[in-house]
């Protein structure tokens, strides 16, 4: 017991003189929970999903208004939404693909439906992750009428994660260094009680860490490739925005469900009838032999 508890003092002592993270880690060692530290990387990892800025342009000019990341040396998460109007879907989802490779992206989802009597028409949903500094030259070929299609709307999104990223930096140091005094501390234990409580503490500290590398290896990811969500339809198809679902809409797009359930319905039964008819006759039979057995028993 003597060891757990000059272990508490040392942890206290050198977390005075190692800054104010680690002061308020070390402060909670031995039975003191990180609930306060887990609410922070759940927090930091809320906010990841909104962003500092937003700018849109649905009249189809052009990308004039993609994040400049030359200006400054900042961790930035760029995301974008595209909307082209295409006349020959599956020719563009061959071009944005060339357009990905030569730009050093890559295609992380994809989404396509051609309609049987036509394959030149349908629709494609495509995610693709471009470096940032070779985002421009991508929207610039994609901003391709002959190859590609018309582009109707261009949504996009930046978010500064550069002041989260530091923090997370110095949090995962200090995690890592107090890791290493309790490693310490559990091989120089010989009571069993002092064992138990620092394998818990350990178990615990490590647990923590393992959050903030996370945290730290998503923010990495979505800041070295940027998201570009392209919507592909052909002319006509354009979906329907938010603003246009009405009470009306709803219940017509719900009619138009139930009378293709229906119909799906009524072709079952249709095609079903023969056999049903079959089982019936058969099921008449036996009950009508039945019914004569009974008479002559009688």
């Amino acid at each position: 017991m003597f060891l757990a508890i000059a272990a508490t003092a040392l942890l206290a002592l050198t977390g005075c003189g190692s800054g104010s993270d680690d002061s308020a880690d070390s402060s909670n060692a031995y039975g003191a929970p990180v609930e306060e530290e887990m609410a922070y990387e759940v927090a930091a990892a809320d906010s990841a999903g909104g962003f500092d800025s937003y700018q849109s342009s649905d009249d189809g000019s052009s990308f004039e208004n993609v994040v400049d990341i030359s200006v400054e040396k900042r961790d930035l998460i760029i995301e974008m939404g595209v909307s082209i109007e295409s006349e020959d879907i599956s020719a563009s989802v061959g071009a944005i693909r060339s357009f990905a490779t030569s730009a050093g992206g890559v295609i992380t989802s994809s989404n396509i439906g051609l309609r049987t009597e036509d394959q030149h028409n349908g629709w494609a949903t495509l995610v693709i992750r471009v470096p940032p500094d070779r985002l421009d030259s991508f929207l610039v070929n994609l901003d391709n009428p002959e190859r590609v299609g018309v582009l109707t709307s261009s949504n996009t999104w930046t978010q500064d994660v550069t002041e989260q990223l530091v923090e997370l930096d110095v949090r995962i140091e200090n995690q890592r260094e107090s890791v290493a005094r309790i490693r310490q501390l559990l091989a120089e234990a010989k009571d069993l009680s002092d064992v138990v409580t620092l394998e818990y503490e350990l178990n615990r500290r490590q647990t923590d860490l393992e959050v903030q590398l996370a945290r730290q290896a998503s923010l990495e990811g979505r800041v070295s490739l940027s998201t570009v969500t392209i919507d592909l339809y052909s002319p006509g198809d354009a979906p329907i925005p938010d603003s246009e679902r009405t009470i009306i809409s709803g219940f017509t797009d719900g009619w138009s469900s139930f009378v293709g359930t229906a119909s799906s319905l009524g072709w079952f039964v249709a095609a079903a009838s023969p056999y049903i008819g079959v089982i019936l006759i058969v099921v008449l039979a036996i009950a009508l032999l039945r019914r004569s057995r009974r008479t002559v028993g009688q």
